[in-house]
């Protein structure tokens, strides 16, 4: 009985050992494998896009200045009391205003009014009028200003005052209808000498040296005598208007006494 017990005890630790052994193994390996197993890298991408190379730039063509049209000068457009279309461009020293041809715009206002003394004249006229009046001052011919530049609104009322005074038909003698005004146009101006005006205007000193130098200044008297039918006004000798020295000289010379003989202008009454 005790044998038998020994045997199968001893068959148990063999067993046992067996088992143990083959556990011992089986670690053993596992370690072994774990060693030479390689080990794995992750990497991580990025969700964002490639960046796009950026494009090559065009060659930046030079700018190719363009041509300049040269636009001829068109004559002004006829208006309604207008029957020129030559010298009818009130910005320029060469307009006509007479009893057939308005300005245009009738309120026409000058940009460039300035004071001499007491006359409101364009710029250029200005200018020429100082030295005119200096030098007849040095040669004992003195004249003033009793007007020069008036507006459209102002003629107004100096044509409606004649017209009350004289009627309208004398009054269109020697006063413009609103728009037909020289005196709009900043060109102009009315003198006086001393005491002295209008109709005695003719006797004075002043008078026969302007008539004589007037001209070089580029003024001339505007209504000369005899030519009433062709102005449209009575003989003004104290009206002197600017058209420039070359002009003023040349009329001089070949002895044209009104701008609508000299222009080839129409003049006379108002139409109709």
């Amino acid at each position: 009985m005790n044998n038998r017990k020994s045997v199968i005890i001893i068959c148990l630790a063999i067993l046992a050992s067996i088992i143990l052994g083959f556990l011992v193994f089986y670690y053993l390996e596992s370690i072994k494998f774990n060693q030479e197993k390689p080990t794995q890298v992750t990497v991580k991408t990025s969700n964002k896009p490639k960046a796009k190379e950026p494009k090559k730039a065009k060659p930046v063509k030079k700018p190719t200045k363009p041509k300049q049209k040269v636009e001829k000068k068109k004559p002004a457009a006829k208006s309604s009391c207008n029957s020129s279309t030559v010298h009818a461009d009130p910005n320029q020293i060469d307009v006509i205003a007479n009893k057939k041809h308005c300005l245009n715009p009738l309120r026409y206002v000058p940009k460039d009014l300035v004071q001499v003394n007491k006359a409101w004249l364009r710029k250029e006229a200005a200018s020429h009028y100082r030295k005119m009046l200096t030098d007849a001052n040095k040669s004992k011919a003195s004249f003033w200003s009793i007007s020069s530049y008036r507006s459209y609104d102002n003629q107004v009322v100096t044509y409606n005052h004649w017209v009350n005074t004289s009627g309208r038909k004398k009054a269109d003698t020697y006063s413009a209808r609103p728009g037909y005004s020289e005196h709009q146009t900043g060109l102009t101006v009315d003198l006086a000498s001393g005491q002295c005006r209008f109709d005695c205007f003719e006797k004075t000193k002043a008078h026969a040296w302007l008539t004589k130098n007037g001209h070089k200044y580029g003024f001339i008297k505007r209504y000369p005598k005899g030519k009433e039918r062709l102005t449209g006004y009575i003989h003004e000798s104290w009206h002197w208007r600017y058209i420039g020295i070359e002009a003023a000289t040349d009329m001089k010379q070949k002895g044209v006494k009104t701008l609508e003989e000299y222009w080839g202008i129409e003049g006379g009454d108002y139409p109709g």
